[in-house]
């Protein structure tokens, strides 16, 4: 059984990230565009991402997703 979760959306101080360059191939439902960063779903069991992943918005679905695949808005990798 779930436990509520409570704790309040922390803001991760950036909204928007990328799929690095050269994962295209690894991640194909995923193109090189900009993706919003949600800090909490609430549809989900678990709203708040574990450690290392975040919800990201990826067409008309939100998803849970590994953080190390994608750049930051305002990295210098393009």
């Amino acid at each position: 059984m779930a436990k509520p979760d409570d704790a309040q959306s922390v803001s991760t101080g950036f909204r928007m990230v990328r799929l690095r360059p050269g994962l295209e191939a690894q991640h194909p439902s995923l193109g090189r565009q900009w993706y919003r960063v949600l800090d909490r779903n609430d549809a989900a069991l678990t709203p708040t991402p574990p450690p290392g992943q975040l919800w990201v918005e990826v067409g008309p679905r939100v998803r849970l997703l590994p953080a190390d695949i994608f750049e930051l808005e305002g990295d210098l990798v393009s």
